[in-house]
């Protein structure tokens, strides 16, 4: 049975930007029946957000009664679904969330030819035309499986979830961004797609067995390992700005913008990676192996070819291209940290010097502890997609995704 304090983390914990709970400044509060805690959120709550918390703080007190014989792991889950469900609806009351819930719990566990089940769903609501049968019916598993597993084909359905087309995105419709997104850089040829339709809605499956559910201004819900993550994106991407903004010497805007979006495509490419942010020119000899540090006489040949092609990186600009993304994401991957600024990339696959009296565990949460001791700006992204990061102000560890 959960208590009031753990009922209520459940609900914080599915808020990207709030955190620090417990913690007395800049703080706002939830209760739950005799329980209060509070959290920080920094940018404030957004209307969006105050109807959220209200409604889960009259609703969790039913909730634990409910789940009273379940176990913490299942009424945790009970929890989270009832607010996904309902912060879904909000945003959008046509759509039967449920049924789609339902689906894509009923693709866990199930494969098709030893590969996890995946498929995209675009919604038409235009209601110009009714669909001719429910891609969610369980009868018609075997074909909707095979159908739905390239990331690059996709149903189209109504806000029943009823098919009216199949279609895939050709070569000629995929074009970059020139801006910073509220959604991992898979999804773009769906997001750009939606627009040219004039579609809201789309819910994807990855081959991961993650959940995306995303409006035209990006990501608004997931369901990744067991936890489900609710996005108010432009809170979320001002909470990176604003937690970045003390490394940052012109407290420029466009940095903490570029980083959100490539945190999201590391954080879905499920593969570990540290992120050291500093415009400090002496943060380099904080790096044990120099042979890292491309400006460095002991870097090595390889790098020493590649500094020419990332001449002109900028991550402080409003054109998101001149991140060089695909290469930096490519960087980032490499054991040891990428390290760099406003207007350059230090150093690739760089080990950080250990400072004293750490006691964590894990070279990466080891590595990045001790950058920001340095005076850099870390940001660690686990091997399953979590991004951890620290606000220096109070000194508080934040994580999600």
């Amino acid at each position: 049975m959960l208590s009031e304090k753990e009922a209520i983390e459940s609900f914080l914990d599915m808020i990207p930007n709030w955190y620090g709970y417990g913690t007395p400044e800049r703080t706002y509060s939830m209760t739950c029946g005799a329980t209060t805690t509070s959290f920080i959120s920094q940018r404030g709550l957004t209307p969006n957000l105050t109807v959220l918390k209200d409604f889960a703080s009259d609703l969790l007190p039913s909730l634990i009664d409910v789940t009273s014989d379940f176990s913490k792991s299942t009424s945790r889950k009970i929890v989270q679904e009832a607010i996904a469900i309902n912060w879904l609806t909000m945003l959008d009351e046509s759509i039967n969330w449920k049924k789609l819930i339902e689906f894509n719990d009923a693709m866990d566990g199930r494969t098709y030819e030893n590969d996890s089940i995946s498929i995209n769903l675009l919604f038409d609501l235009s209601g110009s035309t009714d669909g001719s049968f429910d891609v969610t019916e369980k009868s018609f598993n075997k074909l909707i499986d095979p159908l739905g597993k390239d990331q690059n084909v996709f149903f189209v359905v109504n806000e029943q979830a009823q098919f009216l087309q199949y279609d895939y995105v050709r070569v000629n419709e995929l074009e970059e961004s020139a801006s910073y997104k509220f959604y991992p850089e898979f999804l773009h040829s769906y997001q750009r797609y939606k627009r040219i339709k004039d579609w809201c809605w789309s819910f994807h499956r990855t081959s991961r067995g993650d959940l995306i559910i995303c409006d035209l201004n990006g990501i608004r819900a997931s369901f990744r390992k067991g936890n489900w993550y609710l996005y108010d994106t432009e809170t979320l991407k001002n909470m990176l700005t604003h937690l970045i903004s003390p490394y940052n010497a012109f407290d420029n805007y466009r940095v903490g913008c570029n980083l959100y979006e490539i945190l999201f495509d590391l954080s879905y490419k499920r593969h570990g990676a540290l992120l050291v942010y500093t415009n400090d020119e002496r943060f380099s000899q904080n790096v044990t192996n120099q042979e890292s540090i491309l400006d460095s006489e002991n870097a090595d040949e390889i790098r020493k070819g590649i500094a020419n092609s990332l001449r002109g990186f900028r991550i402080d600009l409003v054109d998101s291209q001149r991140v060089f993304k695909r290469k930096f994401l490519e960087m980032a991957s490499m054991d040891g940290a990428i390290i760099f600024g406003d207007n350059r990339i230090r150093g690739f696959g760089s080990m950080i010097k250990t400072t004293d009296n750490l006691s964590a565990t894990g070279a990466r949460t080891t590595a990045a502890l001790s950058a920001l001791q340095h005076g850099a700006f870390p940001v660690k992204i686990s091997s399953d997609g979590q991004i951890s990061m620290y606000d220096k102000s109070s000194n508080s560890k934040i994580e999600f995704m």
